[in-house]
C-alpha cells in the first residue's frame, strides 16, 4: 500500500545556516519529508504538511514529515499542521557511530550500523565527541574528546567507503571504549528545540521523536489520536542508532486526544538499568490535558529526574467502558520521580509501577 525505500527526501537543508520555512503548503513530499542535516538554525513555522484536499490522497510523505538530523544551534517548528504521515511527524535526533576498530592510541575506526545509514560526514576537526558504552548507554568515566582529524565519506561523492571513517582525537582513546561494545556521538552537532502550537493528526505512528541534550521544550500543541506515542524518548544503540540522552526536557501546556498509551514513553535501549545511573535526566511534564482511555500516561525507562505536576487527566466513563486496568503511570530504573497536584476524573487506576 505505500513506497518503503525511502530513496530521497522532499527537501533536503544541508551544511546551512539560518534556514526558515514559512507560510507553506507541504502537499507531496514524495519517498520522505523535509530532512535537516549538519546545519544549524533551522526554522519551520505555519507550515501545512497534509495532502490537498482536493488531491483524494490521505498522505503527503511515505516517512517521517521533519526530521532533524545533526543539527546543531536552535530547531524551531512552530504553528504547524502534520496531518497523514506514513511515519513519524517530527523525529530530531544525532547518530551514533559503533567502534570498529582502535588503529592507533589517539585513533578509532567507526562505523554506521543501521543499513539504511551511509555516505555522509559525521565529524569535523574541532568538534567534541562522547564514548558511551552500549550495554548501559551511560558515558564511560572521562568520556570527552575533540576531533582533529577525519577521513571518511564526504557526501558528495563514492570516493571513499560509505559506512565507515577513521577519526583521530586530540588525546588518548579513554579506557573502556571496546570494539563493538561503544558508540560515538558528535556532541557539537546537538540543537535546543522548541516545538510549539502544532497539530498532529492521522498519525500511524508516534507524534514527537526528540533526542537531544541541550533543552527542549514542547508546548501548545494539540495531539489527536495518534496510534503510538504522542511523545517518545529514546537513545538508541542497537536498532537505528539514533543518538542522544536528554537532560532537559519540557511538555508544557499540551492537549492529548485519544491517545494511544503510552502517551509520554521514554525507552532508551540500555541492557543494563541502574537507578543510580539513568540514561535520561530532568524530564518535566506540566500543566497539561489528557483525554484518554485505557491507556497508561507515562512509562519512563532509566530517568533521574521526573516530574508530573498540575496535570488534568480525563477518562470516558459510561456503560460501555469497563473498568479500567491501565496504571496511569509505569517508572523502571528510575529515581527523583515527583507527581504532585494533579486532577483526575472518572475511574482512574493511578498505580504507579516502578522497579
Amino acid at each position: 500500500m505505500r513506497l518503503i525505500e525511502r530513496t530521497e527526501p522532499g527537501a533536503f537543508i544541508w551544511q546551512s545556516k539560518n534556514v526558515t520555512m514559512r507560510s507553506m503548503n507541504a502537499y507531496y513530499l514524495q519517498s520522505f519529508g523535509v530532512m535537516g542535516q549538519f546545519s544549524e538554525n533551522i526554522s519551520i513555522d505555519k507550515v501545512n504538511f497534509a495532502p490537498d484536499p482536493k488531491s483524494g490522497r490521505s498522505t503527503a510523505s511515505f516517512a517521517d514529515f521533519v526530521q532533524m538530523s545533526g543539527v546543531k544551534g536552535k530547531v524551531s517548528i512552530t504553528r504547524s499542521v502534520f496531518d497523514g504521515p506514513h511515519d513519524d511527524p517530527i523525529n530530531i535526533h544525532g547518530t551514533y557511530l559503533e567502534v570498529v576498530g582502535q588503529p592507533g592510541p589517539n585513533t578509532l575506526t567507526l562505523a554506521y550500523e543501521h543499513p539504511q545509514t551511509a555516505g555522509f560526514p559525521q565529524f569535523t576537526p574541532g568538534d567534541e565527541v562522547e564514548f558511551t558504552t552500549k550495554r548501559t548507554m551511560v558515558p564511560p568515566a572521562d568520556a570527552h574528546a575533540k576531533v582533529t582529524a577525519v577521513d571518511g565519506p564526504s557526501g558528495m561523492d563514492h570516493d571513499k567507503p560509505l559506512t565507515t571513517m577513521t577519526v583521530t582525537f586530540d588525546r588518548p582513546v579513554p579506557a573502556g571504549v571496546e570494539t563493538g561494545g561503544t558508540v560515538v556521538e558528535n556532541i557539537t552537532a546537538t540543537p535546543s528545540v522548541v516545538i510549539s502550537g502544532n497539530v498532529f493528526r492521522n498519525v500511524p505512528t508516534r507524534g514527537v521523536l526528540v533526542t537531544t541534550r541541550k533543552p527542549v521544550l514542547i508546548t501548545g500543541n494539540r495531539f489527536d489520536g495518534m496510534s503510538m506515542a504522542s511523545i517518545y524518548v529514546s537513545a538508541d544503540a542497537y536498532q537505528w542508532y539514533e543518538s542522544r540522552p536528554v537532560a532537559d526536557l519540557t511538555i508544557r501546556g499540551n492537549s492529548f486526544t485519544r491517545p494511544t498509551g503510552p502517551v509520554i514513553f521514554v525507552e532508551p535501549t540500555n541492557q543494563v538499568i541502574d537507578p543510580a545511573n539513568p540514561v535520561h535526566h530532568n524530564i518535566s511534564v506540566d500543566h497539561n490535558a489528557f483525554d484518554i482511555g485505557d491507556v497508561t500516561v507515562v512509562n519512563a525507562k532509566s530517568v533521574g529526574g521526573f516530574g508530573f505536576t498540575g496535570n488534568t487527566v480525563r477518562r470516558l466513563d459510561g456503560p460501555n467502558h469497563p473498568p479500567y486496568t491501565s496504571p496511569l503511570f509505569v517508572f523502571h530504573g528510575s529515581s527523583g520521580i515527583r507527581i504532585a497536584h494533579n486532577h483526575y476524573d472518572k475511574g482512574l487506576n493511578t498505580a504507579v509501577v516502578s522497579d
